[in-house]
Formats: structure tokens, C-alpha cells, sequence
């Protein structure tokens, strides 16, 4: 019966298991849809990852039970379906990882079990090494002890530690390390040859040492260096595999060598050689006398950080001393930072200032107070080897000390833990007890899961947009503007029902025209149906279109909207529109409205200032008042505030303004309150300018009313342009005004009237010629009186004339600027031309003034022997700075005397050459002296000046000279110093000899 039943059960669990399998397989494509009146359409996000999530966990042996659905409500706009989509697919991303962290709890605890095994077979099988080592650690600890307690009975003995300590590094033979220097290393030859470099010929003590050396290295494998004074170099061993602290591997060692000490005369370096294993270390030569060696170790662990050695035992060894002729010769260690430990009996002892030597002057001969012969104890083998050796005992991470030597040219020195007195143990290292693995605990793990359903009422808007596209919902529109109504629905989301059918009902505001053929070809995923007497468009979506739709029902899909296209036709009037969407004949749902508002444009109009005369269009004149005149109806179904601003016309002034308009920056203002119909109207005036000269004076003002901004209609008023003067080279057509111009040129002048009153004109034009020039001819013609010359032209509207005369610059400008404007009278304006402008040349004037005066003696009479001073004044009237050259021929019956500025005389001339800045004169002056014997003679003078535009000769300057006298005796006059020369002819005569005074005095004098 029993066997019956458990064969039932089996079959019935069998069954229900194929139907659970054939449930989790169908679950992520089931979809039960059906849309409803009040919650709209049922929908389910995708759980497909959720059901494997389920499956995956059950098939790792994790138990899980399915609860209730759960209900998540109604989504009423595309963010509510977003956010509930989110909301269950971040439920279903909980279960997962629910699922998922109980199918990691029971993998964990499997995995953890598993470990366990593995972890205690292995502890087991430690333990037994242990305890075997445990045991034999026990045994070793009982000989160490006893080895301590001889060491420490012993310890007066010969050979033995002073100090009973224990070896805790081993540290003595690596032959297989890795060695690699910082320093430069020699070839044989090459370091024999530097070695005679030194000083060291072939054949000498110190240079066989070296080939003993060199010899060591290709025998024991070492490298060739030198050490030189004060300059560190680091020897580092990696693969060291026989060394040990306290039980812990040492896997490399570092050296540090800084030679200190070297007194051998003129030498800054000793040759030495490393060895690759760092336990034999360092051979080295002193030269014959004292060097000294600082050395730094540090040993590094399996981490790679450096080992605290604290306690190690290192050998100071086979430290030679000996007495020789009077020669200390020795070797020794000093500055050690750990502490020595000396061994009862050696000849090595610390000095008491660190240093470690020979207490005697000799260890290696008897004769010299050594108590054995050096062969008796300086071998590896020997049981003296203890009498030339000390222990030293470390401390910290980096051990340091001092190597030297005196006198003994051939050094070795070995660092290593080959401790050389007798019985020293080496302590036993405790093996550490394994720790057994805990057994995990796994906990009850059991999980569940559930299904989410949402129900979905899709949100519709309407939108209303210019024919850019622009949203312009509630904003005004201009009358036959394009305005398109957009029909938006939300995107269905993944899951949503299928779609049968998908129809969208608009009516038509009254005044809106509707463009069908541009609807259509905008809205191509639907047929449209129009019905004219209802006013009412239809958009059904097709058949394509719907399998579109229907293509994934787990994917979410957009919905394109139709779009209605058309024109508004009613000035001042609210377009106000919706539509209604079906889905599937069963859901329903309406959009809420959109509006545009089609105003009354704002106005713009100009008057003459004052008056209600429109002029918009016609011509304004030069200082004439303008009004401008800006209504504004207010037809956004509404009150509102407004504000009108009118950047004032170019070309004008700013008057004023009513109903508070203020002006600031050229732009009017005005902020005015306007009820909902009602219109506003404001006004300003401006003042043309002066010199608006055919300028046209156009206007647009601005208003937003807060929905709107519109721009007024554009005044434009033209303004009468102002008649044209311009100047010529004669019978040419360049245009001359401004440039200089020379003595008698001829200059052709043209006055151009454009006729901008509106109306034909007979313009009377008239210019005075300009002064200093004579009139040659007129055009058109024109005719001269009086220096005046005139014309009489008939001008038909908007056409331009224009009439030439010529005359010529007189000869005399010097200087004068030729300006001329003319005039015109049209009946309705009289007008200036512009005023054309020519410099004209200043002639370099030349002065002659009495030497050292500035009287200017110009046409008066000169005596011989007699100084004059001529000076020569240029101003630069080109318009541009010159280079100037000034030259003048001295004056016949003249000598040179001197001259200013740098002036050269050669060959009778005087020159002077200059930069002149445009409109800067440049005065030079120079002196002669006129000949003594130049009687009745005409003293003439005049330069040249070249300024590179033209060349000009000075004024001519004159002064005559007097008549020569004939001497002979007149009639003596009181006070002519004439009368005394009779009478000094008697007294010379009379006085002989007296003759030479006087002559002496009339030198003097």
C-alpha cells in the first residue's frame, strides 16, 4: 500500500512539475489585455529577466514561493507611466537581486563549506608537521639551554665569549647571489693599467697585490673597482637562499662602502675588489698606509622591507697586527653601532673608544709579544682561530661600522655571522602552532516573488503653432496668417494592449480655413476625412500604420501626431479649438483647449509739427517739426499694461512727448494701462537737423502688450539734399580739394544741385570767385560780374545739374589759401555748398641785417671791411614733411665768414639740408664780410630753397657801397682827427731817435 501511494505521489509531483515548467515558460509572453472604460488599458512591464531570475534561483536550491499580484494603479500622463514603469521595473530589479542574493547566500555557504574541507585536510596535515616540529624544537631547546649554561661556566675560558650570547643569523655562505654594483666596473687590463696610472708601476709591491687580486676575480668571481675618498658605493645580493633571521628567510642584502680615511701621499683611491658572494666580501689595498672604510648593512625580508636584526652576532675576524722595523702594521674595526662582545683570551680588544685591535703590537709573531705564530691561528680551519678575533652584537634595521688598516697594503675583510668563538649555539626558532579553520554556519534561506499590473489612460494635448513651428498658444497672430493645430498623444508603453483602432475628431473654429491638401501630406499616417457643413476633420489611423503600432507590444512606441494646416481669416477675433481621441472604440479622452487671438495692427503716422496734416512719404526740410503718432487697439481679450518705445528718427533732435513719454538714450518710452477693447494713442515730436542733407527720415515703433511684441508700419519722409561744391586741376577730373596748389594754376570748381523739393524748380546758383585768382570761363552759362558768377537753370524734379568756371591762382598768392563756397536759391530753400579749400606756397623769404643785430638793412648803403648777417625763412606749406635743401652763392665782393645749423661752405656756396615737419618753418642765417677795397659796388644776394614739391628762389636783397676819398690837405675842423698827423710828421723829425717809442706805442695801440 505504502508503495502504492509513494508511486501516486511521485506521478502527481511529476505532473505538476511539467505544468510548473510550462507556467514559468509561458509567463513572459502572457499579456492579458483588455481596455476599459474607467481605468483605461491593463498593461504589464516586461518580467522576462524577473522569471529567470525565479528559474535560476530554483535550480540553484534555493526554495521560492510566488505571492499575489499587486495592483499598481492608474497612470494618467506619460510622466505617471514613466514613473510607475519605473516604479515596477525597479520592484522586479529588488526581486532579482532578492533572488539573486539568496542564490549567492546558498552558493556562499556551499563555497564556504567547501573551504572548510579543503582548509581543515590542510590544518590537519600542518598540525601533524607541528607537532613533529614542536617536538623537535623541544629537544634542540634542552641542548641550547645546556650550551648556554657552558657558555656561561666557560666564559673565562680561552676561545669562549666573555658574554654568553646565542646566534639568532645565519648569514655565512651564498654562493648563487645575484651581485650588481653602482659604480664602474674594470676589465683586467684595465684596472692593472689604472693601478700604474697611479703611481704603481709593473713589478712594484702594490701593482703584484693587484694582479693577486685581478686573479681572485677571474678564480672566485668578484668585481674590479675602485673606492674612491668621501664617494659611496652600493653593492646589492638579491637570490640569497641560505640566510635566516630568527627563523624568517632573508632574500638580499645591501652594502654600502664609503672609503673615509686614506693618507697615502697625492692618492684620492684605493683598487679593490667585491666579491659576488657577500660573506667573503671585500678585498682591498691601503697603498702602505692608513685607510679607513665605513660600511653600512641592511638585509631585507620575503615583504622586500628592511629586518629589524636586533641581537644578531657578527664576526670581526682574522684582524692582523704586527710590529715590523718600527711599522705598526694592523688591521681593525672601530665605530661600531652595535656592541662588542669580546672573547676570553683573543688579542682583539675594544680600546675604549671603539676601536677594536690588537692589544698587543703584534699577533702574528711571538718575538713581536704575540702569544702564537700567526699560521697558528689566521687559517678557517684552526682551534686558535678565536685570538685575532671579537663578536659584535647588532642593533636596529641597519648595521654599521668601520674597516681599517695601517701599513698592511694587502687587506681582506669578510662580513658575515662565521662567529669564531667556541661553542657559540644558534638559537632554535619556536614553530608557530596552525590555527584550526571555524566550521560555517549556514542560515534557513528561502525567497518569494510577485507580479506588478498597471493600468494606463494615455494623455492627449493640442498644440497650436505658427508656420515655423513656434508655439504660439494664447499669442496673437496676424489676420491670413498660417496657423497649424498639432494632435499630440503620449507614447504607449512597453506592454500596452494591442491597437485595433486609433481616430482623432477635430471641429474647426468658425474663420479658421482649412488647407486639406497640406493636412494630408502633413499627417501621412492617417486618412483624413473632411466634412465642410460640420466644419469637422477626421484622422484615422491606417492599416500600416497600426501593424507599425502593434510590431512589439513590449517595446514602447511613439504615436505620431496629425497636423491640421490652415489660415486664419477674421481680424479681432479668438480662435479657440480640442480634439477627441478613440482607442479601439472603447477609450476615450478629450484635450483641453488652445487659443490664438488674431489683433488690430498698431498704427504709425507723422504730421507737421502742430497740425493734423499727414505727410507720410512727402519731403521734410532741414529744422522742421515732425509729429509721430503710435495707436495701439488692445484686442488680446484682456487688460493690459503696454509698452510703446520709438527709437527716435536718425537725423532728428528729440522735442518732446505727451502722456508721460520719457526719452532716454534716443528711444521713447511710455508704459499705459489698456483695457480689454480698447485702443491708446500717444505722440512725440522731433526736430530735423540742420545739416540732414538729403538724409530720408524714417520711423517704426515697437509695443508689447505682455502676450504680443508688434512692430508699427514704417513712416518715411525724404529730406532736400544739399548742393555739391568740388575743385579741379584745370581740364582735368581730379578732385583737388585740400591739396596745395601753385601761382597761376589753373582750377576748374563744380557746384552739383540735386532737386529734391518734390517739384520742378528754376535754382538760381551764384559764387563769388575766390580771392587771390582771376576768372577765366563758365559752363552752362554762366556769366561773371563783378567777380561774381551766376547761373539760371530749370530742374525738373528729383534730377540733378551741375555748372563749372575756371580761374587762375595769381601769381602773388604767397601763402593766401584759395576757399570758395557757392550759393543756391530753388524758390523753396537757399542753400551753402560745402567750402572747398587749396593752400598755397609761402615764398622762403631772405633778410641782410648789420653782423650781430637784427636791424634788416635791406637797400642801405654798407661799408668795406664792414660784417653782414643774411638769413633765409622757409615755411613747409606742402600738407607733409620735406627734406629740404637751401642753398646760396655768396655775394660778390664778399668773403665767408660763418654759418648756422650745420651749414657748408665750399666752392663761394652755402648749403643746408633739413627734415621739416608740414607747417614748420626752418630759419638759417650765415655772415660775410665785404671786401675792403669793394667801393662803389651793388652787394646783391638770394638763395634757392628745394623743398622736393618745387624749387623757389628768395627775394633778391641789395645795399650799395660808398665812394672811395682821394687823400690830400684840407682846411683843418675842430675835433677831425686828421689835424694831428702835420704835426706828428714835425715831431718825428725833430725827435729822431724818439722814433722807435712812438712806434712801440702805436702797436700797442
Amino acid at each position: 500500500m505504502k508503495a502504492k501511494l509513494k508511486a501516486t505521489i511521485r506521478k502527481l509531483f511529476t505532473v505538476g512539475l511539467s505544468c510548473l515548467m510550462m507556467f514559468n515558460t509561458m509567463v513572459p509572453t502572457m499579456q492579458a489585455f483588455g481596455a476599459d472604460a474607467t481605468k483605461g488599458i491593463e498593461t504589464k512591464v516586461d518580467r522576462t529577466e524577473l522569471d529567470k531570475a525565479v528559474q535560476s534561483a530554483k535550480d540553484a536550491g534555493v526554495p521560492v514561493n510566488k505571492t499575489q499580484d499587486i495592483d499598481k494603479g492608474i497612470a494618467k500622463s506619460k510622466a505617471e507611466v514613466d514613473a510607475k514603469i519605473s516604479e515596477i521595473k525597479t520592484d522586479y530589479q529588488q526581486q532579482i537581486k532578492e533572488l539573486e542574493e539568496a542564490k549567492k547566500a546558498v552558493a556562499k555557504c556551499k563555497e564556504e563549506k567547501k573551504a572548510y574541507e579543503i582548509a581543515k585536510k590542510k590544518y590537519d596535515e600542518e598540525l601533524a608537521k607541528y607537532n613533529i616540529a614542536k617536538k623537535k624544537y623541544d629537544e634542540e631547546m634542552v641542548k641550547y639551554n645546556k650550551a648556554m649554561e657552558e657558555l656561561e661556566k666557560k666564559k673565562k675560558t680561552d676561545g669562549y665569549m666573555e658574554e654568553p650570547n646565542s646566534q639568532t643569523l645565519l648569514f655565512k655562505a651564498e654562493p648563487n647571489a645575484k651581485p650588481s654594483v653602482n659604480t664602474k666596473i674594470y676589465r683586467s687590463t684595465d684596472w692593472l693599467n689604472e693601478v700604474v696610472r697611479m703611481g704603481y708601476p709593473v713589478g712594484s709591491e702594490i701593482y703584484n697585490i693587484a694582479l693577486k687580486y685581478d686573479r681572485y676575480s677571474n678564480d672566485e668571481g668578484a668585481f674590479r673597482i675602485f673606492l674612491e675618498k668621501n664617494k659611496t658605493v652600493t653593492a646589492y645580493y638579491s637570490n640569497l637562499q641560505n640566510s635566516y633571521f630568527e627563523g624568517k628567510k632573508i632574500t638580499r642584502v645591501e652594502y654600502k662602502y664609503t672609503l673615509r680615511t686614506l693618507t697615502a701621499s697625492g692618492k684620492t683611491k684605493i683598487p679593490a675588489i667585491l666579491y659576488y658572494d657577500p660573506t667573503v666580501t671585500i678585498n682591498y689595498s691601503d697603498l702602505g698606509a692608513n685607510a679607513e672604510i665605513e660600511m653600512e648593512v641592511t638585509y631585507y625580508g620575503e615583504d622586500g622591507q628592511p629586518i629589524d636584526v636586533t641581537g644578531a652576532l657578527i664576526s670581526f675576524a682574522s684582524l692582523n697586527r704586527d710590529y715590523d722595523n718600527g711599522v705598526d702594521r694592523s688591521e681593525y674595526v672601530r665605530d661600531f653601532n652595535g656592541q662588542y662582545i669580546q672573547i676570553h683570551g683573543s688579542s682583539i680588544r675594544d680600546n675604549g673608544n671603539g676601536v677594536a685591535i690588537s692589544s698587543t703590537r703584534s699577533n702574528e709573531h711571538v718575538k713581536n709579544g704575540s702569544r702564537f705564530e700567526v699560521v697558528a691561528w689566521d687559517t678557517s680551519n684552526s682551534p686558535n682561530k678565536w685570538y685575532g678575533a671579537i663578536v659584535g652584537k647588532t642593533v636596529g634595521k641597519t648595521i654599521k661600522v668601520t674597516f681599517g688598516s695601517r701599513n698592511r697594503k694587502a687587506i681582506w675583510f669578510a662580513f658575515n655571522s662565521d662567529i669564531k668563538a667556541i661553542g657559540v649555539p644558534v638559537k632554535p626558532v619556536e614553530p608557530v602552532k596552525p590555527t584550526p579553520p571555524e566550521e560555517p554556519q549556514c542560515p534557513n534561506i528561502q525567497a518569494s516573488y510577485h507580479y506588478d499590473v498597471l493600468f494606463y489612460q494615455p494623455s492627449v494635448e493640442k498644440k497650436v503653432n505658427d508656420q515655423n513651428d513656434a508655439d504660439i498658444d494664447n499669442h496673437a497672430v496676424l489676420k491670413d496668417s498660417i496657423v497649424k493645430f498639432v494632435l499630440n498623444v503620449a507614447s504607449l508603453p512597453a506592454g500596452h494592449e494591442k491597437i485595433d483602432s486609433l481616430v482623432f475628431t477635430d471641429k474647426l473654429p468658425e474663420g479658421y480655413k482649412l488647407d486639406l491638401a497640406g493636412t494630408k501630406q502633413a499627417s501621412p499616417n492617417y486618412d483624413v476625412a473632411y466634412d465642410k457643413d460640420a466644419n469637422e476633420i477626421k484622422f484615422s489611423a491606417k492599416s500600416d500604420y497600426l501593424n507599425t503600432i502593434n510590431a512589439d507590444l513590449n517595446a514602447e512606441v511613439n504615436i505620431s501626431a496629425p497636423v491640421i494646416t490652415g489660415t486664419v481669416t477674421k481680424e479681432g477675433t479668438t480662435y479657440k479649438n480640442d480634439f477627441k481621441l478613440t482607442i479601439n472604440n472603447e477609450y476615450s479622452v478629450k484635450s483641453k483647449p488652445v487659443k490664438v487671438h488674431t489683433p488690430t495692427e498698431p498704427k504709425k503716422e507723422v504730421f507737421k509739427g502742430g497740425t493734423t496734416t499727414k505727410i507720410d512719404g512727402k519731403v521734410v526740410q532741414p529744422e522742421e517739426e515732425l509729429t509721430y503718432e503710435i495707436t495701439y487697439k488692445n484686442t488680446t481679450g484682456k487688460d493690459v499694461n503696454a509698452t510703446i518705445k520709438d527709437k527716435i528718427p536718425a537725423h532728428t533732435k528729440f522735442v518732446s512727448a505727451d502722456n508721460g513719454g520719457t526719452e532716454s538714450g534716443g528711444i521713447v518710452t511710455w508704459n499705459v494701462a489698456v483695457l480689454k477693447g480698447e485702443s491708446k494713442t500717444v505722440k512725440f515730436t522731433v526736430k530735423v537737423d540742420k545739416n540732414v542733407n538729403g538724409a530720408p527720415i524714417d520711423n517704426v515703433a515697437k509695443v508689447n502688450d505682455g502676450t504680443n511684441e508688434y512692430k508699427t508700419n514704417e513712416t518715411h519722409n525724404p529730406t532736400p539734399t544739399e548742393p555739391k561744391k568740388e575743385v579741379f586741376k584745370g581740364g582735368t577730373t581730379t578732385n583737388i580739394d585740400g591739396k596745395r596748389v601753385e601761382p597761376e594754376q589753373e582750377l576748374t570748381y563744380a557746384i552739383t544741385y540735386k532737386n529734391t523739393t518734390g517739384k520742378d524748380v528754376n535754382a538760381t546758383i551764384t559764387d563769388k570767385i575766390p580771392a587771390h585768382t582771376k576768372f577765366v570761363s563758365a559752363d552752362n552759362g554762366g556769366t561773371e560780374s563783378g567777380g561774381i558768377v551766376k547761373w539760371n537753370v530749370a530742374v525738373a524734379k528729383d534730377q540733378s545739374v551741375k555748372v563749372k568756371f575756371t580761374v587762375k591762382v595769381d601769381n602773388d598768392v604767397n601763402g593766401a589759401p584759395i576757399d570758395n563756397v557757392a550759393k543756391v536759391n530753388d524758390g523753396t530753400n537757399e542753400y551753402k555748398t560745402n567750402e572747398t579749400h587749396n593752400p598755397t606756397p609761402t615764398k622762403p623769404k631772405k633778410e641782410v641785417f648789420k653782423y650781430g643785430t637784427t636791424t634788416n638793412i635791406d637797400g642801405k648803403k654798407v661799408e668795406p671791411g664792414q660784417k653782414l648777417t643774411y638769413a633765409i625763412t622757409y615755411k613747409n606749406t606742402t600738407g607733409s614733411e620735406r627734406d629740404i635743401t637751401i642753398t646760396d652763392n655768396i655775394p660778390t665782393y664778399t668773403t665767408f665768414v660763418s654759418a648756422d645749423n650745420d651749414g657748408v661752405f665750399a666752392d663761394g656756396k652755402v648749403t643746408w639740408t633739413k627734415k621739416v615737419a608740414a607747417g614748420k618753418t626752418y630759419k638759417v642765417t650765415f655772415t660775410v664780410q665785404v671786401n675792403k677795397d669793394a667801393y662803389e659796388v651793388m652787394v646783391i644776394n638770394k638763395a634757392t630753397v628745394r623743398d622736393g614739391f618745387n624749387d623757389s628762389d628768395t627775394n633778391v636783397v641789395k645795399n650799395p657801397t660808398p665812394k672811395k676819398t682821394v687823400p690830400g690837405i684840407r682846411k683843418p675842423k675842430t675835433g677831425d682827427d686828421n689835424n694831428i698827423i702835420p704835426f706828428a710828421i714835425l715831431l718825428l723829425a725833430s725827435l729822431g731817435g724818439l722814433g722807435g717809442t712812438v712806434t712801440i706805442r702805436r702797436k700797442r695801440h
